[in-house]
């Protein structure tokens, strides 16, 4: 099983690649295949927004897969992980730290109607629920 692991996870790897791929999309980020293959494989610098992200993804990423064993759920672990996520984008300003605003994870399709895929918890109740999911 752990060779499979190794094989299914290693830096480039093609689960690798398409777990960030859909990962991003449904965040909105995109980048071409040959952009986003030379940005998992590290042999590329981000260009753009969209590539800042892929980027901190991918480092978020292999972090969890090369350290899952030692790293244990907590709100500040995973703020940790939520501010090196953003690494790449320093103007987002947010990395490391809780929703201000509400959101949705929608979707619009080809008729223009959008279609809420995912609510997460208002802003306001972001802190508790972590702390609530983490114990």
């Amino acid at each position: 099983m752990a060779e499979l692991w190794q094989y299914l996870f290693f830096p480039g790897s093609p689960a690798k690649i398409q777990s960030t791929r859909s990962s991003n999309r449904i965040e909105g980020i995109f980048t071409t295949d040959k952009r986003l293959k030379e940005l998992m494989n590290q042999k590329s610098e981000p260009k753009n927004r969209n590539e800042e992200e892929i980027s901190g993804y991918r480092d978020v990423l292999n972090t969890i897969h090369e350290s899952y064993d030692y790293i244990s759920p907590a709100p500040g672990i995973i703020q940790q992980l939520h501010r090196d996520l953003y690494t790449y984008n320093k103007s987002s300003g947010y990395g490391g730290k809780y929703k201000s605003s509400d959101n949705i994870i929608a979707e619009t399709d080809s008729n223009g109607i959008q279609k809420i895929r995912f609510a997460p918890v208002p802003a306001f109740e972001t802190e508790e629920a972590m702390r609530q999911m983490c114990n």
